[in-house]
């Protein structure tokens, strides 16, 4: 529903008003912009002499602007009321990479400089035996 009428519905147009407002309608362009349905069911009560229902649907399917043209000049009372807005699906966000895990630590032994001498000369009495 785009609009909130302040009237009951289906709105009732006796005879009268439908042969005061046809003639208006036409003249100020509002019964040429109207759908064909609503058109032909304006007619039909015209020419036949009949009251006019107007349904909701009827009703909803007037352009703004000639809704504004109609209602001040049956004097009818309506609300626009705001489209609804359709929330938007939120996506889910990328989820970040796992951290690297740190390589574990090396247990280095706790050597004094003795052992690095020895190490060393032991390394090159190899050398020079060869």
């Amino acid at each position: 529903m785009r609009r909130k009428y302040n009237f009951t519905l289906p709105l009732r147009l006796t005879t009268f008003y439908v042969h005061m407002g046809y003639p208006t309608l036409v003249e100020k362009g509002i019964y040429a912009k109207l759908t064909y349905k609503l058109a032909v069911k304006i007619n039909d009560a015209y020419t036949n002499g009949t009251d006019l229902y107007l349904t909701q649907e009827d009703l909803d399917s007037i352009p703004d602007e000639q809704m504004e043209g109609l209602a001040g000049l049956l004097h009818l009372k309506y609300q626009n009321q705001p489209k609804a807005v359709k929330p938007i699906p939120s996506l889910p966000l990328p989820s970040a990479p796992p951290a690297p895990v740190p390589p574990a630590p090396v247990e280095v032994p706790k050597r004094g400089w003795r052992d690095t001498l020895t190490d060393i000369f032991s390394s090159v009495k190899g050398i020079l035996k060869k």
